[in-house]
């Protein structure tokens, strides 16, 4: 159930920074600083998503095991999103 959480806050930096990137080129600032605040939102919202399942269900898998996420990887999960 949180799996697709785990390949939202995979993949969520990375259409934001397509999308950053894309506007840096047109020197839309006011569309820029709106995009930026959009990802940490989004970021946030995904990496509270994550930690809620790992407290939940005590830990999660995606991509068949390929990402882990446990009690300590939620933690600094905990303090990187924060920034």
């Amino acid at each position: 159930m949180y799996e697709q959480w785990i390949i939202a806050l995979l993949i969520a930096p990375l259409a934001i920074s397509l999308a950053s990137f894309a506007c840096s080129v047109t020197k839309a600032r006011t569309i820029c600083t709106a995009l930026h605040v959009t990802g940490l939102i989004l970021m946030l919202a995904f990496a509270l998503q994550v930690i809620n399942g790992v407290l939940t269900q005590g830990e999660i898998s995606a991509l068949n095991n390929w990402v882990y996420i446990d009690s300590l990887s939620a933690i600094f999960l905990s303090l990187l999103s924060e920034h």
